[in-house]
């Protein structure tokens, strides 16, 4: 073969090799996401609701999925609000994006995927009128990125705390003319909510009420020695004992909600240093307490509010058995147990 066919025969070659060196048609493309970042996936919620067209992204140490429209408005979520997550294809994804333990807390179940329907064609597409929201709009609380809730979107919402503690201390006083005109003092008292369900909380506690003596005190006769006065020397009196009962705690709406709370019980209270004809070791007495805890962060309170006690059954001399009520003031600091 001469030296002219030879070069002939290699051209074709030499030009294949020349294209594949030239940077230009070697360049090799590489997706900067996958997918599911490109708003392909369906976020289907635990009451029904989807989210169409959607990326998801799970945050492993906030315990949240974060769900982003093609617009950049974004969504956090909670594993108890979800049911699952569908790709493109309609193929169960949630195994994919969430953890196993946060599987376990979804708040709802997948639907069946739907078979494929044959769609005939329409001579004519029917106008669309587009339909009003309903009120429960699961979109309402989307915002756009860089928005006043940004910087909180990744608390989530609030839970209500199953145990609830409490020591605080107040001022008390006698209404009217009970207690035999005595004068108010402090109070002590330490408080624990147990939580039943929803708002329903199981309380009870220990109360410490002490009371003055006054200079105008009204004078109680002892009458004979088995009567049974117990007017004793110069010590204040006071009012201790247990009591048990229910309150009524109000839900949380927002990440550190303020709590109104309204109690009542019962309980069994000792007296001391009062000029009582009576010689029973202990009285029944009514708790009843309202007010409100304000928090000081996630798992803290403090509380403000009300307290009214009733004693009944003592008996000051000429007064009678009869009930004896105070009315005070009370603040403490409620600790939360999640």
């Amino acid at each position: 073969m001469s030296r002219l066919a030879c070069l002939r025969a290699a051209a074709p070659i030499l030009g294949v090799c020349l294209a594949l060196a030239s940077p230009a048609v070697a360049r090799i493309v590489i997706p900067d996401h996958p997918a599911a970042d490109e708003g392909s996936l369906t976020v289907v919620l635990a009451d029904g609701w989807e989210l169409a067209g959607v990326a998801a992204t799970w945050y492993p140490d906030e315990g949240l999925l974060v769900v982003e429209r093609p617009d950049g408005a974004r969504r956090t979520l909670k594993p108890e609000q979800l049911a699952g997550l569908r790709d493109a294809r309609g193929r169960d994804v949630t195994a994919e994006i969430l953890p196993p333990w946060a599987i376990e807390r979804l708040g709802g179940e997948m639907p069946p995927p739907s078979p494929p329907v044959p769609v005939e064609p329409a001579p004519k597409p029917a106008p669309v009128v587009p339909a009003p929201e309903p009120p429960d709009d699961p979109m309402a609380d989307w915002y756009e990125v860089g928005g006043r809730q940004d910087a909180d979107s990744w608390r989530g919402s609030a839970r209500d705390p199953r145990a609830i503690f409490e020591i605080g201390a107040g001022y008390s006083a006698p209404h009217d003319q009970h207690f035999a005109n005595l004068d108010g003092g402090f109070a002590f008292e330490a408080t624990l909510r147990l939580q039943l369900a929803g708002p329903i909380y199981l309380s009870g506690g220990y109360l410490h009420q002490m009371l003055q003596r006054n200079d105008y005190m009204i004078a109680v006769p002892c009458g004979y020695p088995d009567d049974g006065c117990l007017v004793t020397g110069t010590a204040d009196p006071t009012i201790s004992g247990p009591w048990a009962g229910l309150s009524i705690v109000s839900a949380a709406r927002t990440a550190q909600p303020v709590r109104f709370y309204l109690e009542g019980g019962v309980g069994r209270f000792a007296v001391e240093e009062m000029p009582l004809w009576s010689l029973d070791d202990a009285y029944l007495g009514y708790r009843l307490a309202t007010g409100f805890l304000i928090p000081v962060g996630d798992q803290a309170a403090i509380n403000l509010g009300v307290r009214a006690l009733r004693i009944e059954n003592l008996d000051f001399g000429w007064y009678g058995r009869d009930g004896d009520t105070m009315l005070g003031v009370h603040g403490g600091i409620a600790l939360y147990g999640f």
